[in-house]
């Protein structure tokens, strides 16, 4: 599963009832909270670091470059 919405944008997971969007006097759980740095690794571990850290293991279609 990625987080990203393939146009390369990501959004946090927003579940009714939890915290996430921030609401007064909502507090947040162990379970939405993990659940929200687990979407947030998912995310990162997917990008392609600027610094060359990335290997990078497919064709990427950079727009005819």
């Amino acid at each position: 599963m990625c987080p990203f919405n393939g146009d390369g944008e990501y959004s946090a997971p927003s579940e009714p009832g939890s915290f996430n969007p921030a609401i007064a006097g909502q507090q947040a759980t162990p379970e939405a909270w993990n659940a929200l740095l687990l979407d947030i690794e998912q995310a990162l571990s997917s990008v392609i670091v600027a610094d060359g850290q990335t290997t990078i293991t497919g064709n990427i279609p950079l727009n005819g470059f």
